[in-house]
């Protein structure tokens, strides 16, 4: 079912940007910021709502996540609300280590989520690819490290491909989660293109398998980059299915500091 749901959303991506209007301030939106002038795939946001983007920070360069998501509860894997901090520091180019603290407000047993603050993570993420080309590849590890006991202890390994058409990025993800006591599968299909304003619209494909049960979401978003390496972001989660929550609210902040290139 997951495969053609996001063939479509991939043909509706492609042909609804590829209607977006070509003015100047598109085409300046869509240079590359200077910490990304060393590839030919621009970095127009760090991350995505439900999904990954294919990018690792620059050598000494620490970003900084404020995560906020709530939807409906329908058994589902997105049941319940969460607010994350996220941490990412490059330790070279290509090489970056991640440190996320979640804590999960009413979760169900079919969620994601985690109950309260009960686990974090840490992990490590490797960019393979990151040349002169319209392609990136990154794979990494995250572990679940369990606080009380109400958390348990986990791996997920993490492979994320991007693809650019013109200006429009294509992002893909996929993460298994391996614990003790059941498995889990989250893969994501993403698709993000500047417009004026230092506008960046998002469409994502969300499926997610959790004890025992499938869920998919359409996730349309919308980022904003502020003065000061700042970005906001809102997302909407749609579900798709029986078993998918009727809809929710995700909204990101994230805030880069030192690197390179930092000003």
């Amino acid at each position: 079912m997951g495969r053609p749901i996001a063939t479509l959303v991939l043909l509706l991506t492609q042909i609804a940007f590829s209607q977006a209007p070509q003015t100047q301030a598109t085409k300046t939106a869509a240079n590359p910021p200077a910490s990304a002038t060393r590839t030919a795939m621009p970095e127009y946001i760090e991350d995505f709502f439900l999904s990954e983007a294919v990018r690792s920070e620059d050598r000494n360069e620490m970003q900084i996540t404020l995560a906020a998501f709530t939807s409906r509860r329908n058994q589902s894997a997105a049941d319940g609300s969460s607010v994350a901090l996220d941490l990412e520091y490059g330790i070279t180019n290509r090489l970056q280590l991640a440190l996320e603290l979640p804590y999960g407000i009413g979760a169900s047993e079919t969620s994601e989520l985690p109950p309260r603050w009960s686990a974090m993570s840490v992990g490590v993420l490797y960019q393979f690819i990151r040349s002169d080309r319209p392609f990136a590849l990154s794979a990494g590890a995250t572990a679940g490290v369990p606080l009380n006991a109400q958390g348990q202890a986990s791996f997920e390994p993490l492979l994320l491909m991007a693809k650019t058409f013109g200006v429009t990025q294509v992002h893909f993800s996929v993460e298994p989660e391996i614990s003790a006591d059941e498995s889990s599968l989250a893969y994501n299909l993403a698709a993000v293109r500047p417009w004026p304003h230092h506008l960046y619209p998002t469409l994502e494909f969300n499926g997610r398998r959790n004890a025992a049960v499938n869920s998919f979401y359409l996730t349309p978003g919308l980022y904003r980059r502020l003065p000061q390496r700042l970005e906001i972001g809102l997302g909407v989660p749609v579900g798709v299915g029986a078993h998918s929550s009727r809809i929710g609210a995700a909204f990101n902040m994230t805030l880069e500091i030192g690197g390179d290139e930092d000003k």
